[in-house]
């Protein structure tokens, strides 16, 4: 190049124009075009926010002098035009781009208020002498940065009435509207406040459980419980009061069966609570021993039945022990079921295989009864081993209505006892019960 040109190009730059300068389009897309669009998206909007704009475009400044000005320096506060470098189209120019990154981050520091770095960036820009003239005057008054908008007043937010009144869902609701700065944490206290008053409320109605057989006890006790909680959020109820829920619904009808699932159910809330499984197992010990009478003092064809309703007391009432065990509590029921008549046709009608799940249930309950008893020393020795192997399929099968897995059913004592004295099964055995003497052999 010439002096003379390179003295004119200088001359057009001074005065705010700028020569073309040309790339390959393998180059500008390898190296340029980064960078061309890093500008060109602060360029989009930065009058919207110039002070961020002006945070923005310093990485961009900072990858431009590290990653192109090394490379193409020509490029940089120019206008360049990309050339084809492939196809029919070769050596032609398919754009024209206008590069001038420091004159950009000059415009926007003005804006910003920061006319000294303006200044800095205008002195990079060689088309910018103009701008750069007005940024050292505005850098000489040393205006004061412009005063920033006063932020919004925080929301007020009065949470005393709704707590005062235990209305914790409400006042979740007003934090939710107002969204004041710190929701979160009086969110978070207002849940902690609803847990402390629901377990409070619920605890008074669980120190008087022992008098739930009062009159009006629902009226005194389990509204007024209901009352306090009322207001309590979906996400801090707790499952004692969606239990106490369902007791207010036992008082319309106090059916016994739902008595008993409530009492279960309450049982592992606690000692307070463990009331009602008390009296639902002394209810079904003295239903037990009314049934035991009325089977010592029935005919044999009305024993059937009876024996059927003392199955049903026995499994109601082993449900309630397990949930809540209390000392001796199996041991009086052992020792009703001790009074109940043995019955000599039991082998007969075992032998006979009932399939309906009340006489399994029966016969397995009898053919124990026998199996422990005196009278089985005097069965001839046919006798004892069809006793051995019928006692083994009953239980086994009442194992099973029960829920118990193959696996269980095997570790049960008594069955593991007869089923090694037994003998060999009958071939239409269910593949169950089979599993479970192939276990324990």
């Amino acid at each position: 190049m010439t002096v003379v040109s390179a003295v004119l190009i200088l001359l057009a730059r001074l005065h705010g124009q700028s020569a073309e300068e040309r790339v390959d389009d393998s180059d500008y897309e390898k190296v340029v075009a980064v960078h061309v669009k890093a500008v060109q998206a602060i360029e989009k909007g930065w009058r919207k926010d110039p002070a961020e704009a002006l945070k923005a475009i310093d990485p961009v400044l900072k990858a431009i002098d590290a990653e192109l000005a090394p490379r193409f320096p020509r490029l940089i506060e120019a206008t360049f035009a990309v050339r084809v470098t492939r196809g029919i189209d070769k050596g032609e120019v398919k754009d024209r781009i206008a590069f001038f990154p420091y004159r950009l981050a000059g415009e926007i520091a003005m804006a910003a208020g920061e006319a000294e770095r303006a200044v800095g960036f205008f002195q990079k820009s060689p088309s910018s002498a103009a701008a750069l003239a007005e940024a050292r005057k505005a850098a000489t008054r040393k205006d004061p940065p412009p005063t920033p908008p006063a932020p919004p007043p925080k929301p007020v937010v009065d949470l005393k009435p709704f707590v005062d009144r235990h209305d914790y869902t409400g006042a979740l609701e007003l934090l939710r509207a107002k969204g004041p700065p710190d929701a979160d944490r009086l969110a978070a206290d207002l849940r902690r406040d609803a847990e402390n008053h629901q377990r409070s409320a619920i605890g008074r109605l669980a120190g008087v459980l022992p008098r739930i057989d009062q009159p009006d006890f629902r009226k005194e006790h389990v509204e007024p419980c209901l009352q306090a909680c009322a207001k309590i959020p979906a996400d801090v109820q707790s499952e004692q009061l969606h239990w106490v829920r369902r007791l207010d619904r036992w008082f319309e009808k106090r059916e016994p069966a739902e008595f008993e699932r409530l009492a279960i159910a309450a049982a592992k809330f606690g000692s307070d609570f463990t009331v009602l499984c008390d009296r639902a197992q002394d209810e079904r010990l003295r239903e037990a021993e009314r049934l035991v009478q009325a089977v010592n003092q029935a005919e044999r064809a009305e024993r059937v039945k009876l024996m059927e309703q003392l199955s049903l007391v026995e499994r109601s009432f082993q449900e309630l022990v397990q949930s809540h065990e209390r000392p001796g509590l199996r041991e009086r029921l052992g020792a009703l079921k001790a009074n109940l008549p043995l019955d000599d046709k039991v082998l007969d009608e075992a032998r006979a295989r009932p399939a309906s799940i009340a006489d399994i249930r029966r016969l397995s309950d009898e053919l124990e009864r026998l199996w422990t008893s005196e009278r089985r020393a005097r069965l001839g020795v046919p006798d004892q081993k069809d006793l051995a192997l019928l006692l083994g399929l009953y239980r086994c099968m009442a194992l099973f209505l029960d829920g118990k897995s193959i696996a269980e059913a095997a570790e049960d004592l008594r069955l593991r006892e007869v089923f090694r004295t037994a003998g060999e099964l009958p071939p239409d055995v269910s593949p169950k019960v089979a599993a479970v003497r192939a276990r324990i052999k």
